[in-house]
């Protein structure tokens, strides 16, 4: 009788396994998926995203704009004063006081929303974009880098 009821025991817990197993892959499918929307929705809000870890390494980027975020992230060297440092754009052609601003809060690590930028071409174009980022931490609260969006804007922002 011990033995019917610990074997009946066994089945009924094989199949909670069962039936827990296939409750963790469905709410995995939707996980995924959700995740996937998430995605999609983030990349039609913005032109780009970009990652970078704890050092300011561009580590992931969305969209041809690599080139263009890597020298804006990284820290501005600063110069001796003198006739570059008057002009108002740097030898990339960002608005030198924007770029301090977004290095500013890439130093002290804080957010920023709606961060207007603009940059001058060769051509004397002027281009102006609106970027957002936010520092990231782990769980012991250890920075491990910052993450952002970024859109190109007809005109001046904000």
């Amino acid at each position: 009788r011990n033995m019917l009821e610990v074997q009946l025991l066994y089945r009924k817990v094989a199949e909670q396994n069962c039936s827990l197993e296939a409750t963790v892959a469905l709410r995995t499918r939707e996980l995924q998926a959700s995740e996937e929307r998430f995605r999609r929705l983030t990349e039609l809000a913005c032109d780009w995203h970009w990652e970078q870890d704890a050092d300011g390494v561009l580590i992931r980027v969305s969209g041809p704009v690599e080139e263009m975020l890597s020298p804006l992230l990284t820290a501005i060297h600063d110069t001796t004063p003198g006739e570059e440092d008057s002009q108002e754009h740097d030898q990339e052609g960002w608005n030198r006081s924007q770029r301090k601003q977004l290095q500013h809060y890439l130093s002290s690590r804080q957010p920023f929303l709606d961060l207007g930028l603009s940059r001058r071409n060769a051509d004397g174009t002027q281009l102006y974009y609106r970027l957002c980022g936010e520092p990231i931490f782990n769980e012991a609260g250890q920075f491990t880098g910052y993450r952002g969006t970024g859109v190109e804007c007809a005109g001046p922002s904000r």
